[in-house]
C-alpha cells in the first residue's frame, strides 16, 4: 500500500493499482506488479522516463522493497516477462554450478555503473536442508520414507486439511506445526 501511495503522490501520474501474490505473470507470494497510469503528454512536464526516474528516487526510501519499473514498449520481442527492460538466460545442465555462477555474474552487473535495476528471477536463496532418512532403521521401526515425506509435509508444507464454506467466502484449514 506504501508503494502505491509514494507513486500517486507524483503530480505526473494520474492513476496507480497493483497487486501482489500469485497470479497472471506472478507465481510467487512475495512479487507483485503495479500498474501506473500518467496523465497526458501536455498535463505533465516530465517524459516516462524521467517520471520511473523520480519514482524511482521516491521508492528507494521504503525499507524491504525493490520496485523495477519499466515504461510500456509498442513492441516487446522478449521470450518472456522481467523485471527490467533487457534480460538474458543462463542454462546449465548442472543445476549446482548455474546457481553458483549465475549468482556471481548478478553480484558483478550489480556493481557496474552502467548498469541500473539489475534483478534477478532466480528464487533459489530460501533456507535449505538436505535430509538423508536411514532406510535400514526407518524399516526396524515400520516407518517408510512415504510417511517421513507426509509427516514433513504436514508439518512445514502447509498443507490443506479441510474447507470451510460460508455464504461469503471459503476459507481453508491448515496443518501445520507450533512454531515453538
Amino acid at each position: 500500500r506504501s508503494v502505491i501511495d509514494v507513486i500517486s503522490r507524483n503530480p505526473s501520474v494520474a492513476n496507480a493499482t497493483g497487486y501482489i501474490g500469485p497470479g497472471g505473470p506472478t507465481v510467487t507470494e512475495n512479487n507483485g506488479r503495479l500498474f501506473v497510469l500518467l496523465k497526458p503528454r501536455a498535463e505533465r512536464n516530465a517524459s516516462a522516463d524521467q517520471v520511473i526516474r523520480q519514482l524511482d528516487t521516491a521508492l528507494q526510501k521504503i525499507k524491504g522493497m525493490s520496485v523495477f519499473m519499466q515504461a510500456t514498449q509498442d513492441i516487446n520481442l522478449a521470450s518472456r516477462l522481467s523485471k527490467t527492460q533487457y534480460q538474458f538466460t543462463l542454462t546449465d545442465v548442472n543445476q549446482d554450478e548455474l546457481n553458483l555462477w549465475a549468482g556471481k555474474l548478478y553480484q558483478k552487473l550489480k556493481t557496474l555503473p552502467e548498469l541500473a535495476d539489475v534483478a534477478t528471477d532466480q528464487a533459489n536463496a530460501a533456507r535449505q536442508l538436505k535430509l538423508q532418512i536411514d532406510r535400514d532403521a526407518a524399516s526396524r521401526l515400520g516407518i517408510d520414507p512415504a510417511a517421513v515425506d507426509n509427516t514433513l509435509y504436514d508439518s512445514f508444507g502447509q498443507r490443506h486439511v479441510a474447507q470451510l464454506f460460508t455464504t461469503l467466502n471459503t476459507y481453508y484449514v491448515i496443518l501445520e506445526v507450533d512454531p515453538s
